[in-house]
């Protein structure tokens, strides 16, 4: 996995929106925010699962994780996406992150 901020986080939060550019190759993660997230696919294909709910996103598609919900991510292949975090004034730790890899 990588990731790189554009609009960073603080610790003691952000009143705003924040952005980062990530990458899964054949990986997978799961986290559990106190903000809002929504995830715009630039290439490949991701797989987002929230509760009963599984959808892949391809070039274009933008995918959201309410705020108190755990979110699965994973790219079987490979997925390039922007991330945008809503607004987290209180600096709110993400919880429950899982990594994994996938294999053959």
């Amino acid at each position: 996995m990588k990731a790189r901020w554009i609009f960073n986080t603080r610790p003691d939060g952000w009143a705003t929106y924040a952005m980062s550019e990530w990458e899964l190759d054949r990986a997978g993660f799961a986290d559990h925010h106190p903000h809002d997230e929504v995830s715009v696919v630039l290439e490949g294909e991701l797989h987002i699962r929230v509760g009963d709910t599984e959808v892949v996103g391809r070039p274009g598609d933008t995918i959201r994780v309410p705020a108190g919900q755990t979110g699965y991510y994973w790219a079987p292949k490979y997925a390039r996406m922007l991330g945008f975090y809503g607004p987290n004034p209180e600096g709110a730790a993400s919880q429950n992150l899982e990594y994994w890899e996938i294999d053959d």
